[in-house]
């Protein structure tokens, strides 16, 4: 949680090496009483370039609203863009997250710096907690008030079947005195227990927070338990058709419905149950049919059931049945890489490796190739291939004056993917001058007008570089006063 933070889009990078792109940051105040966080926020250009640059669009959005929206062409330089004010309504909690994201289009026509975060506010401090022990009707019990900060008072009041009354109101106190009346009594006329709300209403100043109930309980016997007549499991695997063919459970995909009955004594009813250890949850009624969400764990997971009754009162906790949980992480490419062959160079050689789970032999994957050349824009499909070390694609000749892009999408039988890319660059020669005269190749062959190089440089004389003015400095001094400024 914070109140403050910043997001910078991804830089711009000119010929020199220098950067430009664009930060937002910003800082919140909060107001306890309107539940609400108002976010300062600043735009300023970000990046190492020292000059004005042309900027078209600009957009900057905070939690959905667009504050920032251009598209004209303008000449930026470095500083402050803009700033603004945003209030944001926490969540009747007090919690509150939001968005922020930048894009801009710098020196070029389309988008080309953009990012985006999410933040977390401070929590708001709202509705006190409360809370008191078993009382005894007719005898003083204390009731315990925990706030979130010194100003808030707060108005007790209690509910005890037909009846009701106020204990106190917008007391400043953190422990109140209070006394059940013996009257209650009649709200049990067949036991001498009975179970209750109190109630703590929260307030700043005259506004009010927020409200907190809680159960109390007078007189209750701990003799009289109900019990449980049965309990079991039944797994689902409606949202996945193939872990339901399979029929087993699988982290991350199997929920699991719990079921259960059970009797009260001396004329109770049965209220609540709660599930512990494969979930934890309470579920109100006489019976138990609760189906839970899916499950993240793995191994043998055990399901036990308590059922409440009307007094209140747990029974013992009985299993209601265990079931193993199968592990399942989505499949992983953990190597790919593509050279040429060294017997031919028209051969590729694929080495690659990855990783899925087999639930308990299950499961299963496969692996298909694709390849393109850098400037095609569709991938043409090579087919299924299988891990290991030096597969060779003799099928098909590839081009050695010409790079290749390859990617590997690995699928298993649930629909999960992960894809890796790798890259072949032509034949290595040591210089090649493309058709025209405007490119040249060192350690490969040329593919663009422009000067490609695909071997190690080491330069034994110092390398110059010409500011706007013609001034030249060598390249170790011109790094060293971008990095000093």
């Amino acid at each position: 949680m914070a109140l403050s933070g910043s997001v910078t889009a991804g830089y711009w990078y000119a010929d020199d090496g220098t950067s430009r792109g664009y930060t937002l940051s910003w800082t919140a105040t909060q107001s306890i009483a309107n539940n609400q966080s108002t976010i300062s926020w600043t735009l300023s250009t970000a990046g190492s370039y020292p000059y004005t640059v042309a900027e078209r669009t600009l957009e900057v959005v905070i939690a959905g609203e667009t504050v920032v929206s251009k598209t004209d062409r303008v000449m930026r330089g470095v500083g402050t863009v803009t700033t603004g004010t945003k209030t944001i309504d926490h969540a009747a909690d007090g919690t509150q997250s939001f968005s922020v994201s930048v894009k801009a289009a710098v020196y070029y026509s389309s988008v080309n710096c953009s990012n985006s975060a999410t933040f977390t506010l401070d929590t708001i401090p709202r509705t006190s907690g409360v809370s008191m022990g078993t009382g005894t009707m007719g005898s003083a019990s204390t009731i315990t008030i925990s706030r979130a900060t010194s100003s808030f008072t707060h108005t007790l009041e209690y509910y005890f079947g037909d009846a009701s009354d106020t204990i106190a109101t917008k007391t400043a106190s953190t422990s109140v005195s209070w006394t059940p009346p013996l009257a209650l009594a009649n709200q049990v006329p067949n036991a001498t227990y009975g179970t209750g709300t109190l109630r703590c209403i929260t307030y700043s100043g005259n506004t009010k927070i927020g409200q907190k109930d809680i159960s109390i309980t007078l007189n209750v016997p701990s003799s009289v338990i109900p019990t449980i007549d049965s309990a079991s499991l039944e797994i689902d695997n409606s949202n996945n058709e193939q872990v339901a063919d399979w029929g087993v459970c699988v982290t991350g995909y199997t929920r699991v419905k719990v079921k259960a009955s059970a009797s009260g004594q001396y004329s109770s009813t049965i209220s609540s149950y709660t599930i512990s250890d494969g979930y934890s949850t309470t579920q109100n009624g006489a019976t138990l049919d609760y189906t839970g969400g899916v499950l993240t764990s793995s191994g043998d997971i055990t399901f036990n059931v308590v059922a409440k009754d009307s007094r209140s009162r747990n029974s013992a906790s009985k299993t209601a049945g265990t079931l193993t949980f199968y592990p399942y992480s989505n499949p992983r490419v953990n190597e790919f890489i593509v050279a040429r062959s060294e017997s031919s160079a028209k051969t590729l050689v694929i080495q690659t490796n990855w990783e899925f789970s087999s639930v308990n032999e299950l499961n299963s994957i496969t692996a298909t190739l694709y390849y393109k050349k850098p400037h095609d824009f569709g991938w043409t499909e090579y087919g299924e291939i299988i891990a290991g070390s030096d597969i060779t694609l003799d099928d098909i000749e590839f081009d050695e004056a010409s790079s290749y892009d390859f990617q590997l999408v690995v699928t298993d039988l649930l629909g999960n993917s992960d894809t890796s890319n790798a890259f072949i660059s032509t034949i290595e020669v040591l210089l090649d001058f493309r058709a025209g005269g405007k490119g040249l190749g060192i350690g490969k062959i040329a593919e663009s007008d422009s000067m490609e190089v695909a071997l190690d440089a080491r330069f034994m004389r110092n390398v110059y570089i010409y500011d706007a003015e013609g001034t030249a400095m060598t390249l170790a001094d011109y790094i060293l006063s971008v990095v000093n400024g």
